[in-house]
């Protein structure tokens, strides 16, 4: 995928901004395939993302997508899966947006402060300086404090 657009001209269809302040819409490249000096910029890199397995097509948000991208992309996740190509080729992938708000690690971790903060602490993801522990009593045992969130 780098290769398909790295470097090159590229040409974003929109209609949105998020919440965010991030531009919504299509990125398109030329097809690899062409080859004349200017091709057209009609290869939707979020689409062929989803083709190869690459990507899932957020049905969350699939509403914003006009009818027939809407069903592109819907046969195109249809047709990875069927293949088990790329992220379908895992018997259990896990969707980003599960994935982003799973907790990371089993351990306990003892932060700079004191606290022992176990998976589900709101604390958890976000500490970069931290020791491990594989249990909460091994963490307190070391003079740690248990965590209050």
């Amino acid at each position: 995928m780098s290769a398909t657009v790295m470097s090159k001209p590229v040409a974003v269809e929109w209609e949105k901004v998020d919440r965010y302040g991030r531009v919504v819409g299509k990125v398109l490249v030329a097809n690899p395939t062409c080859k004349i000096s200017h091709c057209p910029r009609t290869l939707d890199v979020s689409l062929a993302q989803v083709t190869v397995g690459l990507a899932w097509h957020y049905k969350h948000y699939q509403r914003e997508q006009t009818g027939e991208d809407r069903e592109l992309y819907d046969q195109a996740e249809k047709d990875a899966r069927q293949r088990k190509v790329g992220l379908w080729g895992d018997p259990e992938p896990i969707p980003p947006w599960d994935w982003r708000h799973a907790p990371t690690g089993t351990g306990v971790r003892l932060s700079r402060t004191g606290i022992c903060h176990p998976p589900t602490s709101q604390s958890y993801r976000v500490m970069e300086q931290y020791k491990s522990f594989e249990t909460m009593k091994e963490c307190l045992a070391t003079g740690g404090r248990i965590s209050k969130n």
